[in-house]
């Protein structure tokens, strides 16, 4: 990159004040993407001292730590300017698409799951998409970091976009090591593999030492860590170093990512949604926001989204349905104090509502989960402060429904839509008592395709 200083004319690359107004496009990706291709082969990988690992990255391992190291860094220093900025002839952008990721995730993916994204929400590849590292200019990041979170690029993109593209992951060793834990089919509930990760989740937090730690409560499993460990034997399998090395990153350990997504879920524009997306084996598996256009069509790409939804990596929903904000990792700690600071006292709503959305977006995989774990997401819907809650067409128990429909956040949803799951008038019932008076923001509320006669609970 040293020629780009020495280039005049790229050095007269046009700004664009607001961090939030750059950005870019799948269009441009795909010639980063390219470009990635045809040099990473002379880019180096760095230690976290910064030293050199090796030289030549393998194009399907390049991330974006990788691409900041080695390309927006670079640029900035030699033209003060981002990624985005290079295609916008200097005129913002206003977000069409927010991007949460964690850098850690391979680029090759990332844009497969952008373009997958595209196709299924029907944008067009040059609709504006934000995406932090070619958001920032990567060469001085704290200059365009307020202290305060409202006054942020992400918050103020969050605003303006109209849905979230979560990008979830749990990096590939620990991945393949939790593959290895889990069951060929789909078993009862093991005891092992819920102390596992019992146990992981009890070690990762008791790791966040750049915080003070918030109480744990019931709803955290209640284990510190040294009953953690005490209630894993040799049978168990144990918690090795190498499983715990390994969980401890992907999305849901980097805090950035969680506020993000908490962003999307209670502080953006009415209607505003939020869909999952992860990539496994080069399969782009979705969890989306309610149902596509399509889904009642014929569409071979669309497809059903219950059918969907199963394909979705149950290792990512175990990994999220585990996760805690006091756990979370900031590459600056004073970015971790200001998010932090910007919580307060919502610390367990925070966990809650992102818990809360990997569950009820992954309901059809409720009988592969573990019981324990199945315990947590309903705990965690109770006490989130999601919005609206989208459940169509999978098949669940009937004490799965009902307990369904009793653990609805009543006081904070906008939208409910449980459409083709069997309800029945017992549910319905149980239904009209969560709801009663406590549903102040009830705007929508769509029960059909059920084996219901009789809505008259619902009347008040």
């Amino acid at each position: 990159m040293a020629h780009l200083s020495r280039n005049p004319e790229l050095r007269k690359v046009p700004k664009v004040a607001g961090a939030e107004y750059r950005c870019t496009t799948l269009a441009e990706l795909e010639v980063l993407l390219e470009y990635v291709r045809q040099h990473c082969h002379t880019w180096k990988r760095f230690n976290p001292d910064g030293s050199v690992a090796f030289e030549g990255i393998p194009f399907e391992e390049v991330n974006l730590y990788d691409v900041n190291k080695n390309l927006l860094t670079p640029l900035g220093e030699a033209m003060g300017v981002c990624f985005a900025e290079l295609f916008m002839d200097g005129e913002p952008r206003k977000p069409h698409v927010f991007v949460s990721h964690a850098w850690g995730h391979s680029l090759k993916e990332t844009v497969e799951a952008l373009r997958q994204h595209a196709k299924d929400r029907r944008y067009a590849a040059d609709a504006p998409v934000w995406i932090c590292a070619f958001a920032i200019r990567q060469h001085d990041v704290a200059s365009q970091i307020p202290p305060k979170i409202e006054a942020s690029p992400f918050y103020l993109a969050v605003q303006m976009a109209m849905m979230t593209l979560i990008i979830a992951a749990v990096e590939k060793p620990a991945a393949d090591l939790l593959r290895a834990s889990l069951p060929t089919a789909a078993p009862a509930p093991l005891p092992g593999l819920i102390a596992r990760f019992l146990g992981m989740w009890a070690w990762v937090r008791a790791r966040a030492t750049r915080l003070p730690p918030r109480r744990r409560s019931k709803m955290d499993g209640g284990l510190t860590p040294p009953q953690a460990h005490a209630h894993m034997s040799e049978t168990d399998g144990g918690l090795t170093p190498a499983l715990m090395s390994a969980l401890d990153g992907g999305w849901g350990s980097r805090m950035w990512c969680v506020l993000e997504a908490y962003l999307s879920l209670v502080a953006s524009p009415e209607g505003y949604l939020t869909d999952i997306y992860s990539v496994e084996d080069g399969h782009v598996r979705r969890l989306t926001d309610g149902l596509l256009q399509n889904d009642d069509g014929d569409d071979e790409y669309v497809g059903n989204k219950a059918d969907r939804d199963k394909l979705f990596p149950l290792v990512v929903l175990m990994r999220m349905l585990l996760f805690a904000l006091d756990s979370a990792r900031v590459s600056e700690v004073k970015d971790g104090k200001n998010i932090m600071a910007h919580i307060g006292s919502r610390g367990a709503v925070v966990d809650a509502t992102v818990r809360a959305t990997f569950f009820v977006a992954a309901l059809a995989l409720l009988d592969q989960l573990p019981r324990e774990l199945v315990d947590v997401g309903f705990v965690a819907l109770a006490a989130s402060h999601l919005r609206r809650v989208v459940v169509a067409s999978i098949a669940i128990s009937a004490g799965a429904r009902l307990r369904l429909v009793q653990s609805l956040p009543a006081a904070y949803l906008q939208e409910i839509k449980l459409t083709g799951l069997g309800l029945c008038d017992a549910d319905v019932k149980a239904l009209g008592d969560r709801l009663g008076t406590a549903a102040p923001h009830l705007r929508v509320l769509d029960l059909s395709n059920n084996r219901i006669a009789d809505l008259s609970p619902l009347a008040a």
